[in-house]
C-alpha cells in the first residue's frame, strides 16, 4: 500500500507540474498578445505624431505667411498694390492698357473695333428707345 500511495503522489506532483506549466503558457501568451498590441499602438502613435509636426509646421509657414500679407495690406501703398493686381481699376488721370499676346487675335480685335458703331446694345434693339 505504502508504493500504490508514494506512485499516487509521484502522479499528482507530475500532473500539477503539467497544468502549471499549461497556465504558465496560457499566461505568457495573453500577455505577448498584450504587448504586440501595445507595440503596434506605439508605432501608429509616432507615425501620427509626425505627421501632426509636420501639419503644425505648414500651418506655422501658412500663419506667417497670412501675417505678413495683413500686414502689407493694413499700408496705403501695400491696399492699392493689391486692389491694382486684383482688379482693372486706374487712379484718375490713369489709363488701363490690355496687352494681348496672340497678332492674330489683336489684328481681329482691331478690325471688329474699328467696323463696329457707338450704339449700345437695347438701342440697336429697340430702335424708338433713342
Amino acid at each position: 500500500m505504502a508504493r500504490f500511495q508514494v506512485r499516487t503522489v509521484r502522479i499528482f506532483i507530475r500532473l500539477r507540474a503539467w497544468i502549471a506549466i499549461v497556465v504558465l503558457i496560457g499566461i505568457i501568451i495573453v500577455l505577448g498578445r498584450a504587448v504586440w498590441g501595445i507595440y503596434h499602438k506605439n508605432k501608429r502613435a509616432a507615425t501620427d505624431r509626425l505627421l501632426a509636426e509636420q501639419q503644425i509646421n505648414d500651418l506655422t509657414i501658412r500663419q506667417k505667411s497670412l501675417d505678413d500679407r495683413l500686414a502689407k495690406l493694413k499700408t496705403a501703398q501695400g491696399l492699392e498694390e493689391e486692389i491694382r493686381e486684383n482688379l482693372p481699376v486706374a487712379k484718375v488721370g490713369e489709363h488701363v492698357i490690355v496687352i494681348i499676346d496672340n497678332q492674330d487675335r489683336a489684328s481681329s480685335t482691331e478690325e471688329t473695333i474699328g467696323t463696329t458703331t457707338k450704339k449700345s446694345f437695347w438701342s440697336a434693339l429697340v430702335p424708338w428707345s433713342n
